[in-house]
Protein backbone atom coordinates (compact mmCIF):
# COMPACT_ATOMS: atom_id res chain seq x y z
CA UNK A 1 0.00 0.00 0.00
CA UNK A 2 2.79 2.42 0.89
CA UNK A 3 4.55 1.65 -2.40
CA UNK A 4 1.36 2.52 -4.30
CA UNK A 5 1.09 5.85 -2.51
CA UNK A 6 4.73 6.54 -3.18
CA UNK A 7 4.33 5.76 -6.89
CA UNK A 8 1.20 7.94 -7.11
CA UNK A 9 3.05 10.81 -5.44
CA UNK A 10 5.96 10.36 -7.84
CA UNK A 11 3.63 10.49 -10.85
CA UNK A 12 1.90 13.61 -9.48
CA UNK A 13 5.28 15.33 -9.06
CA UNK A 14 6.05 14.67 -12.73
CA UNK A 15 2.73 16.13 -13.90
CA UNK A 16 3.36 19.24 -15.98
CA UNK A 17 2.08 22.67 -15.03
CA UNK A 18 2.48 24.52 -18.29
CA UNK A 19 5.92 23.42 -19.48
CA UNK A 20 7.34 22.95 -15.96
CA UNK A 21 7.29 19.93 -13.67
CA UNK A 22 4.95 20.20 -10.70
CA UNK A 23 7.85 19.75 -8.25
CA UNK A 24 9.70 22.70 -9.76
CA UNK A 25 6.56 24.87 -9.70
CA UNK A 26 5.85 23.89 -6.11
CA UNK A 27 9.39 24.90 -5.13
CA UNK A 28 9.01 28.35 -6.74
CA UNK A 29 5.53 28.68 -5.18
CA UNK A 30 6.90 28.03 -1.69
CA UNK A 31 9.60 30.68 -2.21
CA UNK A 32 7.03 33.20 -3.52
CA UNK A 33 4.60 32.46 -0.68
CA UNK A 34 7.39 32.92 1.85
CA UNK A 35 8.50 36.16 0.23
CA UNK A 36 4.96 37.52 0.08
CA UNK A 37 4.43 36.65 3.74
CA UNK A 38 7.69 38.29 4.90
CA UNK A 39 7.35 41.47 2.86
CA UNK A 40 5.10 44.20 4.19
CA UNK A 41 3.96 46.93 1.81
CA UNK A 42 5.86 48.38 -1.10
CA UNK A 43 6.60 47.26 -4.59
CA UNK A 44 8.24 43.97 -3.67
CA UNK A 45 5.20 42.89 -1.64
CA UNK A 46 2.88 43.43 -4.62
CA UNK A 47 5.25 41.62 -7.01
CA UNK A 48 5.54 38.65 -4.64
CA UNK A 49 1.76 38.53 -4.09
CA UNK A 50 1.13 38.45 -7.85
CA UNK A 51 3.64 35.63 -8.31
CA UNK A 52 2.21 33.69 -5.37
CA UNK A 53 -1.37 34.04 -6.60
CA UNK A 54 -0.47 33.01 -10.17
CA UNK A 55 1.39 29.92 -8.97
CA UNK A 56 -1.34 29.16 -6.43
CA UNK A 57 -3.93 29.12 -9.23
CA UNK A 58 -1.68 27.17 -11.62
CA UNK A 59 -1.14 24.45 -9.01
CA UNK A 60 -4.94 24.23 -8.53
CA UNK A 61 -4.69 25.54 -4.96
CA UNK A 62 -6.46 28.83 -5.73
CA UNK A 63 -10.04 29.40 -6.82
CA UNK A 64 -9.46 32.15 -9.41
CA UNK A 65 -6.85 33.24 -11.91
CA UNK A 66 -4.88 36.29 -10.72
CA UNK A 67 -5.70 38.50 -13.71
CA UNK A 68 -8.90 37.30 -15.38
CA UNK A 69 -10.52 35.52 -12.47
CA UNK A 70 -10.66 32.28 -14.49
CA UNK A 71 -11.92 29.34 -12.46
CA UNK A 72 -9.50 27.23 -10.48
CA UNK A 73 -9.87 23.81 -8.95
CA UNK A 74 -7.83 22.00 -11.61
CA UNK A 75 -4.40 22.57 -13.10
CA UNK A 76 -5.01 24.85 -16.10
CA UNK A 77 -3.81 23.66 -19.48
CA UNK A 78 -1.19 25.56 -21.46
CA UNK A 79 -3.87 27.34 -23.49
CA UNK A 80 -5.51 28.72 -20.32
CA UNK A 81 -2.15 29.71 -18.82
CA UNK A 82 -1.25 31.51 -22.04
CA UNK A 83 -4.59 33.35 -22.04
CA UNK A 84 -3.89 34.50 -18.47
CA UNK A 85 -0.39 35.76 -19.35
CA UNK A 86 -1.82 37.54 -22.40
CA UNK A 87 -4.41 39.25 -20.19
CA UNK A 88 -1.60 40.31 -17.85
CA UNK A 89 0.30 41.80 -20.79
CA UNK A 90 -2.76 43.86 -21.75
CA UNK A 91 -3.19 45.07 -18.16
CA UNK A 92 0.48 46.08 -17.98
CA UNK A 93 0.02 48.24 -21.08
CA UNK A 94 -2.79 50.22 -19.40
CA UNK A 95 -1.29 53.59 -18.41
CA UNK A 96 -4.21 54.27 -16.05
CA UNK A 97 -3.38 51.29 -13.79
CA UNK A 98 -2.36 52.24 -10.26
CA UNK A 99 1.27 51.38 -9.41
CA UNK A 100 0.40 48.73 -6.81
CA UNK A 101 -1.93 46.93 -9.25
CA UNK A 102 0.71 47.10 -12.00
CA UNK A 103 3.28 45.55 -9.66
CA UNK A 104 0.85 42.76 -8.71
CA UNK A 105 0.06 42.06 -12.38
CA UNK A 106 3.79 42.18 -13.24
CA UNK A 107 4.47 39.53 -10.61
CA UNK A 108 1.64 37.36 -11.96
CA UNK A 109 2.84 37.94 -15.54
CA UNK A 110 6.39 36.86 -14.74
CA UNK A 111 5.23 33.68 -13.01
CA UNK A 112 2.79 32.81 -15.79
CA UNK A 113 5.33 33.56 -18.54
CA UNK A 114 7.79 31.22 -16.81
CA UNK A 115 5.12 28.51 -16.57
CA UNK A 116 4.36 28.88 -20.28
CA UNK A 117 8.03 28.62 -21.24
CA UNK A 118 8.37 32.21 -22.45
CA UNK A 119 11.44 32.51 -20.19
CA UNK A 120 13.67 30.08 -18.35
CA UNK A 121 14.49 32.50 -15.55
CA UNK A 122 12.55 31.73 -12.39
CA UNK A 123 10.32 34.70 -11.60
CA UNK A 124 11.30 35.35 -7.99
CA UNK A 125 15.04 35.26 -8.69
CA UNK A 126 14.77 38.12 -11.17
CA UNK A 127 12.63 40.29 -8.91
CA UNK A 128 14.90 39.77 -5.88
CA UNK A 129 17.87 40.79 -8.00
CA UNK A 130 16.07 43.94 -9.18
CA UNK A 131 15.50 45.06 -5.63
CA UNK A 132 19.10 44.59 -4.55
CA UNK A 133 20.38 47.09 -7.11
Amino acid sequence: MCALRSRAREQEDETPVGVRLRTEVRSVYEAAAGSAGRTVGGRRAHLAAGMRDALDWALAYGERGPVTGARGGAVPDLYTLTAEVDAATVRLDDPASPADLRDYVLGAHDALAWLCGHTDQRPLARKVALHRV
